[in-house]
C-alpha cells in the first residue's frame, strides 16, 4: 500500500497521490483506521424516546455495513448494541419496535435492552453458560442536541470532538432546529469521499463556482481556524450585500461575521 507523507507546513504540502483516491487497499485501510474510529450520526433521539423502544440501523451502508440497534432500557438509559445474535449471527431487530427485550427469530435467544444475555431455550444443561461472549456488544453512544452519534472504536470522546463547536457557536440555538423536509434534497456524488472533502473544505473555488456568494462576501477575509477534529471557516459580508439568514430567529446584518463549522473528521 502507498505511504503518505504530508508536510505539516501547508505552504510546502502537496496534493495526495491519485492512488489514495483509487486504490482498493487504501479504501479498506481507511474503513478500519478512519471510519471505524469516527463518530457518526445514527438517528434522532426521538426514535427511542420511550422505555422499551428499539430502532435498528446499518452504520455506513456500503462502507462499514455494521448492523446496530438503538434501545432505551426500562430504566430510561439508552444504548447502541450490535444487532447480530451471539448464537448463529442472525440479525435480531429487523424493524423498529417496543418491547421489554430483544428476541432472535432463529432460535429464540433473548437479550435485555442493555445487551445482556437473558435466556435461551433448550440450553438449561449447557456448562459454563452464559458468558460475557453471549451478551450483545455495546457500542459507544452519545446524544447531542437531540441527535444520536455512535462510534465502533472511538479514537476520541464525543465531548472532546464537539467542544470547539460548543465553545464557538454556543450562541446559536441549534437544539431548537427542526428538519424542513420540503426544503431538503439529496445529491449523490460519484466520487471518492476524500476528494469530495478536499474540495468542500477550501474556499478558493468560490469566485469561480459561486459567483453570487462571491459578490456578497469579502473573499480576501476568508479565514480558517483548525482544531484537532473539525475546522471553522469564517467569512464577512460586504456592506449592503444581500442579507444571509442562517437562522430565522437570528438574522445576520450586513458587515457581520458569519461562521461556518465544517464536519468533524479525524486527522
Amino acid at each position: 500500500m502507498i505511504k503518505l507523507q504530508i508536510h505539516p507546513d501547508i505552504r510546502k504540502a502537496a496534493t495526495l497521490p491519485a492512488a489514495f483516491y483509487r486504490d482498493a487497499a487504501v479504501f479498506e485501510a481507511v474503513k478500519e483506521k478512519i471510519w471505524s474510529t469516527c463518530w457518526h450520526y445514527a438517528a434522532d433521539a426521538s426514535v427511542i424516546a420511550a422505555p422499551g423502544q428499539y430502532f435498528p440501523l446499518t452504520l455506513l451502508e456500503g462502507v462499514l455495513d455494521e448492523p446496530l440497534v438503538l434501545t432505551q432500557n426500562i430504566d430510561g438509559r439508552t444504548y447502541c448494541l450490535s444487532n447480530v445474535c451471539t448464537h448463529r449471527g442472525k440479525i435480531i431487530a429487523e424493524a423498529p419496535g417496543e418491547h421489554r427485550q430483544l428476541s432472535c427469530g432463529y432460535h429464540g435467544r433473548c437479550f435485555r435492552l442493555d445487551g445482556s444475555f437473558k435466556s435461551m431455550p433448550a440450553f438449561e444443561e449447557v456448562k459454563d453458560f452464559p458468558t460475557d461472549n453471549d451478551n450483545l456488544r455495546q457500542i459507544a453512544l452519545s446524544e447531542w442536541m437531540g441527535l444520536l452519534f455512535v462510534s465502533l472504536q472511538p479514537e476520541v470522546s464525543f465531548s472532546k470532538m464537539v467542544r470547539p463547536i460548543q465553545e464557538r457557536l454556543s450562541w446559536l440555538p441549534l437544539d431548537t432546529l427542526e428538519l424542513a423536509s420540503q426544503h431538503s434534497q439529496d445529491y449523490e456524488v460519484e466520487a471518492n469521499w476524500a476528494l469530495y472533502c478536499d474540495n468542500y473544505l477550501e474556499g478558493f473555488h468560490i469566485p469561480f463556482v459561486h459567483p453570487a456568494l462571491n459578490k456578497a462576501i469579502e473573499f480576501g477575509e476568508y479565514e480558517y481556524e483548525l482544531f484537532p477534529y473539525c475546522n471553522l471557516q469564517k467569512l464577512s459580508l460586504k456592506p449592503m450585500s444581500p442579507i444571509f439568514l442562517p437562522l430565522r430567529v437570528l438574522p445576520t446584518t450586513a458587515g457581520a461575521s458569519m461562521p461556518i463549522i465544517s464536519g468533524c473528521s479525524p486527522t
